[in-house]
């Protein structure tokens, strides 16, 4: 009994100074807004603090209007549920999943410049990213012409989950979701059919996860690979747009090299070093292989040429 109770009591101390630790990713130090190491206990600054409330009530507003003029404009009916999982080949499934972890980044870090404790401000901006996107798909169910999609609502879970999941387990934290857009029209693809946000511009969009390679190559070879040099797989969509104006969703899988920005340039403590781990999520052009039903095809700076 007496050793069942020294193991218990060791668990709580190893979790408590875990959650006193500095935060990092990919061991890499991380920075806040503020240009401040992440807190490792709460001290609130209640005047930042009231400005995220008030941020965040101003982003429901704001993207609210948005969204209803992109979306739900003259849509508005009953609330029912409509999955639509097969709606622009599942890119749109990909993009939940990353606005839900980047919106759980950028609220987490906002509390973190508020005074809130790291893995504190994790587990309150995660919940925040996915209530934000919840309200959405809530508004979603009012529309005439779609509704309530769980598959969509499933994505942003899984975004706010893995977000947070990663504090957790470390070695999650060399999978980093990005993201990628430029006009269709900058990319050789044709362009979507109704107005819409860039979010939604699935033309041109493309959703990442780059895996960091130095960590699980033998030591042998790490002395000669570049650490910043990533793998990254990609999913997209092309042609999405109402089927009666001749459209075509078609589905595209890449895989190429990318850039942990982190490992490049680590990034000093200040505004811009935040800015810097920022653009860590941001999936840069880079050469890779493109596989969708008209073959595969080589690019040597994808998705341009």
């Amino acid at each position: 009994m007496r050793t069942r109770w020294m193991a218990i009591i060791g668990v709580i101390l190893n979790g408590a100074l875990l959650w006193a630790q500095p935060l990092t990713y990919g061991d890499v130090p991380r920075t806040t807004i503020t240009g401040t190491a992440p807190p490792c206990s709460t001290q609130i600054q209640w005047g930042p603090l009231v400005g995220v409330g008030i941020g965040y009530a101003g982003l429901f507003v704001g993207l609210d209007y948005l969204q209803r003029n992109a979306w739900w404009k003259d849509q508005r009916g009953p609330f029912h549920i409509q999955e639509d999982w097969d709606y622009a080949k599942q890119a749109d499934k990909a993009g939940h999943f990353f606005a839900g972890y980047f919106l759980s980044y950028l609220f987490s870090e906002a509390l973190m410049a508020s005074g809130i404790q790291h893995r504190t401000a994790f587990a309150i901006g995660a919940v925040m990213g996915w209530l934000y996107q919840g309200y959405v798909e809530v508004q979603d169910g009012f529309a005439k012409n779609w509704g309530f999609s769980p598959s969509d609502f499933a994505s942003n879970t899984l975004g706010a989950l893995f977000f947070y999941t990663q504090t957790l387990l470390p070695a999650l934290q060399h999978i980093t979701p990005k993201w990628q857009y430029f006009p269709p029209r900058w990319i050789g693809e044709r362009p979507t059919d109704h107005p819409t946000a860039i979010v939604d511009d699935y033309n041109g969009t493309t959703i990442w996860l780059s895996f960091d390679v130095f960590p699980i190559l033998p030591k042998t070879w790490q002395q000669w690979y570049p650490k910043w040099l990533n793998l990254a797989i990609g999913y997209a969509a092309r042609n999405v747009g109402r089927p009666e104006n001749g459209y075509r969703p078609e589905r595209r899988v890449i895989v190429g090299l990318d850039y942990n920005l982190l490992q490049l340039h680590t990034p000093p403590k200040s505004f811009f070093g935040w800015l810097w781990q920022t653009l860590n999520y941001v999936k840069l052009p880079s050469p890779a292989v493109e596989i969708s039903r008209s073959g595969v095809r080589f690019l040597l700076l994808y998705p341009f040429f």
